[in-house]
């Protein structure tokens, strides 16, 4: 008989997690701290107040001479001390960035950028060579081409752009029964098919690269590319029988009216929204070029005198000089488009000006409301949920003093939701709500006076790291921007026919955003030699999904469908770029480089070269230092070699083998991208706190049509159990595929107690979704690590159990005593923020907006509960925890919700800080200031916390649960 192996974790009175139901000591405010003086002048304080990641500065009690730490209680749940000395830093002085610019061949016929760097032509779709003059096409086509040692794509289109034969066989998403954009195998509309008004006509023979068509048309895209039928009585076999010919060219049809009704031939070419697509929108580029250049379906045309992926560098001073006068860009462009020259050369105009600006609306707001409810003569219950700063603290003054709040800005406690008479499981803590500032007199509804922002001082300085994100050639990232196709493909977001910004669920979103965040931080440096490290851009899982197979092109280098070959070839290439093209990696070896593998398995195909040395950001955190492909999707298994590709002798699987997939203290576990509306029910955005009557909860893909490689077994054997022992009626434990469950997505995580987290074809979701929605992660994959699976104490917020005990999960998760679930879901809440990307202003926004209808949804609920509802918090069913519904009891838990500077500590700001202590490493290696405060003993204990409890734990869930 197995024995159970139940490990409760007690926290230690000098843990940062020390008593967990409530905030740790030093959060606390001192009666005597209720104003705060101002940082010193120059001093770190003041950047990191400047630059939004900012602490409260607080002098100790009666004036002694003690200070609390800079971090001000940010660094709850860290494992080390890789979090705190972020805060503890002193600021660079700013380095206005000096004007690069090589002549290019031929002013890159007018079509392409020149690098200012290397004096290498970047070219958009459609176009290469050294000069951008020689046609790269991407044509559509009904096949792949043949010999496989061809380096020429195969086409099915005429000069006139059309299809070849419509009753030929062979298919491609890309076959057109249109006219085809061959720069990008795009398809539109064919005039003489259908209203010539909505047909595309292209530039005449002969135009210069990159001339436009005489007439765009209207978008053409699978399926409504693809009829059944030739409208001669004539069927295709590479057809869709349902897609008529008379529902595209027919009258109505979607080539032909003026408003067709045909809402499934859609509008997912970027660039076009609205009926029949025709209103033009804004396109999709990284850090809409800088508001320097136009964007062409991901590809930045930039400004005379400016190059680089967005635009951000200068050519020349004249160029430079008149970067100073330009004036600022149009409202809705501001927040997408951060001008990077000034960021990195005055400290102005960064991604965080927008996010402050943000906050300061919301406070205005919160002002308000606590205002016209102290007027009424009681606080709102929303009101007083956001405007709470001290989890129940009897400190006196303005409860709105944001800067001196105790948890830091944006680490606002929410109070206590009072039980019945009986009181709530977990404590008897009444809710104290602070005193609401009077309105004045005559107007009992006006706010407080706003505090005036003033003109705003020169920052003291920039706060490191400071990465450099190199400008790769257009192949690697923008090209894949262009040839994607689909708008709600690869980039996280996009606009609508109002040119408003929507924000999408691609899975691989991260890598877009990523790149995003860091070219409009203001950590990003212009300037290489000044850099602590180096970001090299790629698009390698945007180009395995959508991108390859679309059409004949590009591949690297044959042709073939183990998709995991080309993205292997595709990185080894961007690698020998990065070694030709600059000197930087040759000066460590590529260890202060980083490179970001969004995909499946993240990067256990990593070429060893790139692994071995440079620091690796995924979302999978696999610990086996011998390992094969776990997917079961065949082209992306990289156990299996390419030995026929003639441009490859010997296969890719040579480049790959010897590493592991994660590698601890040098690489990183980052959260995948959740678009805010994927967690809008999530109780930290202000909503109701829902009774938790779910035990387990799981719902999506359970791999029951797939191999048994899929989740390595664990879903489909979760699932056969669960049906078979009907743990639905037994124990409230939901597990289903997607048309399993009915309700919201949301609302259904965030009432469960606990929520399963298993693999997939690699990384999962679910780690974020959980965490996101108060969920405790019930981890069933063994020697996986989770996002930040070394740098917070997971043992402290979750549960892991062995894949072989996972039919053991109603004993195990019911054994849990409800005082330890409590403090689980206490813990969730001062760590949840590290899981949440928020640090664009347009998410910032997005989650703004939510949190404010939430609120008001909150303030609603309360307002029809009944005062006394006669109970407490019963249920439970006999579990021995919060299962059975928890009532009161579940509504009693104190939650760390959105407020206004949630963004300086969130997944973005995350990885900063630990590159921070990456840097501080390095600094005592070599036995230099890595920023301040450096010490070999820091960077041991760095890596020792890195390599410690949690990874032990991963590792053993092959042994008994680890609870």
């Amino acid at each position: 008989m197995r024995w159970i192996a139940f490990t409760v974790v007690f926290i230690a009175a000098c843990s940062p997690l020390r008593a967990v139901g409530a905030p740790p000591q030093h959060h606390r405010p001192h009666r005597g701290a209720a104003t705060r003086a101002p940082p010193p002048e120059g001093s770190a304080e003041a950047a990191a107040a400047d630059d939004g990641n900012g602490p409260p500065w607080r002098p100790a009690p009666g004036g002694g001479r003690h200070r609390h730490r800079r971090s001000g209680g940010r660094c709850a749940g860290a494992v080390g001390p890789w979090c705190g000395p972020y805060y503890e830093q002193r600021p660079v002085p700013f380095k206005p960035p000096r004007p690069r610019g090589a002549a290019c061949p031929g002013g890159c016929s007018g079509v392409g950028v020149c690098h200012g760097d290397t004096g290498r032509c970047d070219c958009p779709a459609g176009w290469g060579g050294p000069s951008c003059a020689d046609p790269d096409k991407r044509p559509c086509t009904n096949g792949f081409r043949l010999p496989r040692n061809s380096t020429r794509p195969k086409s099915h289109i005429g000069p006139d752009k059309r299809d070849l034969d419509w009753g030929a066989g062979g298919l491609t998403p890309s076959r057109c029964a249109g006219i085809c954009d061959d720069d990008v195998a795009a398809c539109y509309c064919d005039p003489q098919l259908g209203n010539p008004k909505y047909g595309r006509v292209p530039a005449p023979p002969g135009s210069p690269p990159g001339a436009p068509p005489l007439r765009e048309g209207r978008p053409l895209l699978e399926p409504c590319s693809h009829p059944g039928d030739d409208g001669r009585g004539g069927k295709l076999a590479w057809g869709i029988d349902e897609i008529t010919f008379a529902s595209i060219y027919g009258p109505g049809g979607w080539c032909v009216a003026d408003e067709p009704k045909m809402e499934y031939c859609g509008c997912r070419l970027d660039g076009r929204d609205g009926v029949g697509c025709n209103a033009p929108t804004e396109m999709f580029c990284l850090n809409q070029c800088s508001g320097r250049g136009r964007c062409r379906l991901g590809f930045c045309h930039c400004d005379a005198g400016w190059w680089g992926l967005d635009c951000a560098h200068a050519a020349s001073e004249a160029a430079a000089a008149a970067a100073a006068r330009r004036g600022e860009p149009p409202e809705w462009l501001e927040p997408l488009a951060v001008d990077a020259w000034r960021c990195a050369g005055e400290g102005r105009g960064c991604s965080h000006d927008s996010l402050r600006r943000g906050d300061e609306e919301w406070e205005r707001r919160l002002r308000a409301e606590a205002g016209a409810a102290a007027g009424r003569g009681a606080p709102s219950e929303a009101a007083a949920r956001d405007a709470e700063a001290g989890g129940g603290a009897e400190a006196e003054g303005d409860p709105f003093d944001l800067d001196g709040a105790p948890h830091g800005r944006g680490l606002w406690r929410l109070p206590d939701k009072a039980g019945s008479a009986g009181g709530a499981a977990g404590g008897d803590r009444r809710r104290r709500l602070r005193r609401q500032p009077a309105a004045p007199a005559g107007n009992s509804t006006a706010p407080p006076a706003a505090r005036a922002p003033g003109p705003r001082a020169q920052p003291p300085g920039r706060l490191r790291p400071l990465v450099y994100v190199y400008d790769v050639p257009a192949p690697y990232v923008s090209r894949m921007l262009s040839y994607r196709m689909l708008k709600d493909a690869c980039a996280w977001r996009w606009f609508d026919s109002s040119n408003q910004t929507v924000v999408g669920f691609f899975t691989y979103a991260s890598e877009t955003l990523l790149i995003e965040l860091l070219l409009a931080s203001p950590h990003r440096t212009l300037d290489p030699e000044e850099a602590d490290f180096f970001f090299v851009p790629s698009l390698s899982a945007c180009y395995l999904n959508p991108v390859l197979g679309w059409a004949d092109h590009p591949w690297w280098y044959t042709r073939s469908f183990q998709r995991i070959n080309h993205a292997v070839m595709m990185t080894h290439e961007l690698l020998a770029w990065v070694k030709t093209a600059h000197p930087y990696w040759n000066r460590t070896g590529g260890a202060d480089h980083i490179w970001h593998f969004a995909h499946d398995e993240g990067a256990c195909w990593a070429p060893r070269e790139v692994y071995d040395k440079s620091i690796i950001l995924t979302h999978w955190g696999r610990l086996d230092r011998e390992h094969t492909s776990g997917t079961s999707y065949g082209p992306d298994d990289y156990s299996k070699d390419v030995l026929d590709d003639p441009f490859v002798p010997g296969g890719f699987a040579r480049l790959i083998k010897g590493h592991p997939c994660h590698t601890p203290g040098k690489d990183l576990v980052l959260p995948s991208f959740e678009s805010p509306e994927r967690y809008h029910a999530s109780p930290y955005l202000g909503g109701p706190q829902r009774e938790r009557d779910i035990l387990l909860f799981h719902k999506g893909r359970m791999g029951e049509r797939d191999l048994s490689t899929y989740s390595r077994g664990v879903r489909q054997k979760i699932l056969a159990l669960a049906k078979q022992h009907d743990w639905a009626g037994r124990y409230r434990i939901f597990v289903s595929g997607y048309d399993g469950l009915d309700g919201d997505y949301s609302e259904q995580l965030a009432r469960s107690v606990f929520c399963l987290v298993a693999a997939g074809d690699g990384w999962t979701s679910r780690f974020d979704d959980a965490v996101l929605h108060g969920c405790i992660p019930v981890i069933v994959i063994d020697r996986v690590v989770g996002p930040w699976g070394h740098q917070l104490r997971w043992s402290a917020f979750s549960v892991r159990v062995a894949e072989a005990d996972a039919e053991r999960l109603p004993e195990l998760l019911t054994a849990i005593p409800e005082a330890r679930v409590r403090a689980m879901q206490r813990t969730l809440a001062t760590v949840w923020r590290r899981f949440a990307w928020m640090s664009h202003p347009e998410l910032h926004r997005q989650l703004r907006t939510l949190a404010a209808s939430n609120s008001r949804a909150a303030e609603a609920a309360e307002a029809a509960r009944p005062k006394a509802d006669g109970g407490g918090g019963g249920g439970g069913g006999g579990d021995g925890n919060s299962s059975g519904g928890g009532g009161a009891a579940q509504r009693a838990q104190a939650l760390h919700a959105l407020a206004p500077g949630a963004w300086r500590d969130d997944a973005f700001h995350t990885l900063l800080q630990w590159l921070y202590s990456k840097l501080q490493q390095r600094g005592a290696r070599d036995g230099r200031g890595g920023g301040g405060g450096n010490s070999s003993a820091h960077a041991e204990a760095v890596a020792e916390a890195e390599a410690g409890a949690e990874h032990a734990a991963a590792m053993g869930g092959a042994g008994p649960p680890l609870l």
